[in-house]
């Protein structure tokens, strides 16, 4: 029986070959093959993920950047407060104004027996009126007395008693790196005499503090370029 078994694998090696039917270096091949094709499949996978990745990073970005925005938005809102006084502060004076003042002026002083000669008897005060009207939706309510106090009105009223005109030609304001909403300012005012074609400059700097309302609460003047001094002098 051995010998018969010998005999058929001789004749089955004659059919064959003695060689295996999956040599080793076929096997390599195919799985070369595989492993290419596995790449070939992966690297779709692997790009559609990098762009998954990346737009989530962008709309993440997006977002942040959203919110950046909103978070300033008060600020913004506080410059264009800053703005709008700096402006009715420093140029004209209107009719309006003008009118105002005449109108203080010609009040006739309160007398009598424990009063103050000079108190004003209009009512209401005529400047009180004008700076109700345009300067109090922008200020707390001692903000206001206390800008009227000291440099509110000053330029207007120089201006309008020595007849000159002033206009805003610049303004820049920055907002300061510290705590609180902090604001300088810096503004070019022209200034120019009623009749004269000569027209000069001067600057005007400060300080602002906003509240989280939005309402000016300190008003500081730096300097003003000699502004009231030229105007006095009709320089």
């Amino acid at each position: 029986m051995k010998n018969s078994n010998e005999q058929l694998k001789m004749a089955m090696d004659e059919i064959i070959g003695i060689e295996p039917l999956v040599r080793e270096e076929d096997k390599t091949k195919f799985l070369t093959k595989v492993h290419k094709k596995q790449k070939m499949y992966l690297v779709p996978k692997l790009s559609a993920a990098l762009l998954f990745i990346g737009l989530a990073g962008w709309l993440l970005f997006l977002a942040l950047n959203s919110g950046g925005l909103q978070q300033a938005s008060p600020t913004d809102k506080n410059i264009k407060t800053i703005e709008t006084v700096l402006n009715q502060m420093l140029t004209g004076p209107s009719k309006e104004f003008s009118k105002a003042v005449d109108a203080l002026e010609n009040a006739v002083p309160k007398t009598g027996e424990g009063v103050n000669s000079g108190i004003i008897t209009s009512t209401p005060d005529p400047l009180r009126q004008y700076t109700d009207k345009y300067f109090k939706p922008y200020f707390t309510e001692e903000g206001l007395t206390d800008y009227i106090n000291t440099s509110g009105l000053t330029f207007l009223m120089q201006a309008d008693w020595y007849g000159y005109v002033l206009k805003v030609n610049d303004l820049k304001i920055e907002k300061l790196e510290m705590e609180g909403n902090y604001y300088d300012f810096t503004v070019t005012v022209s200034y120019q005499k009623t009749g004269s074609d000569q027209q000069n400059t001067a600057e005007v700097t400060g300080q602002i503090n906003v509240n989280d309302e939005g309402k000016i609460q300190v008003f500081s003047m730096f300097g003003d370029g000699g502004l009231l001094e030229k105007m006095t002098e009709g320089r």
